[in-house]
């Protein structure tokens, strides 16, 4: 879906330096796919707290105030930043969670995943 929202958004922007609000949006999905990628990887270790599921939908009402702003007052190359500084955040969580998760359990779909996350 996020990617249709951006492809959608890019095929019809006049101005690729002033963006649209389904930008804003389009970044929101690919936040909330980041952070439940990582809590699915955490939840492969432990139990996710009831705090944390509590944090994380805030966090998505945080991160689309955080963009919008962004959107509006910053150039493109800020907002990548925020991003990938956000989804490598992510990565490295989801990379230490699996690795426990592999000297624990040896299955080749933690093997695949552990690539995948590396990869990415």
């Amino acid at each position: 879906m996020t990617l249709l929202i951006f492809g959608g958004g890019i095929v019809v922007i006049d101005d690729i330096a002033k963006p649209e609000f389904n930008f804003t949006i389009d970044d929101a999905l690919f936040y909330v796919a980041a952070v439940l990628q990582a809590l699915f990887c955490l939840s492969l270790n432990r139990p996710i707290p009831q705090a944390c599921k509590i944090g994380f939908a805030i966090s998505v009402f945080v991160f689309l105030l955080v963009f919008e702003f962004l959107r509006n007052v910053s150039n493109f190359e800020i907002r990548t930043a925020f991003m990938c500084v956000l989804a490598s955040g992510f990565y490295f969580l989801q990379s230490i969670e699996i690795r426990q998760t592999r000297r624990r359990e040896s299955s080749s779909q933690i093997a695949y995943l552990q690539y995948a996350s590396a990869a990415e």
